[in-house]
């Protein structure tokens, strides 16, 4: 679930239904286009990840005046560098 500008932890249920931009299973993408259910924490990461219509959730979502102009046009997401935790 990704959302945005929530009320916080005591939200109510229709507050997070309304500041929820997209909800579904994220996928982890190997070598060969095989999609897969995430790792578990103790296995090797996923080289990508796949939020199916991610970006048509995100078009569609009233972010006010913050919307990006331009449309996204991805729903694959590829690692690129990990930074260690301070």
């Amino acid at each position: 679930m990704i959302t945005y500008n929530c009320a916080g932890d005591d939200a109510a249920e229709d507050e997070i239904d309304d500041c929820t931009i997209w909800q579904g299973v994220v996928y982890a993408l190997k070598d060969g286009a095989d999609a897969e259910f995430l790792p578990r924490n103790d296995e090797p990461a996923a080289a990508a990840i796949l939020l199916p219509d991610f970006v048509s959730m995100l078009d569609s979502y009233d972010f006010g005046e913050v919307k990006p102009a331009e449309p996204l046009n991805w729903d694959v997401f590829r690692f690129k560098a990990c930074t260690p935790e301070e």
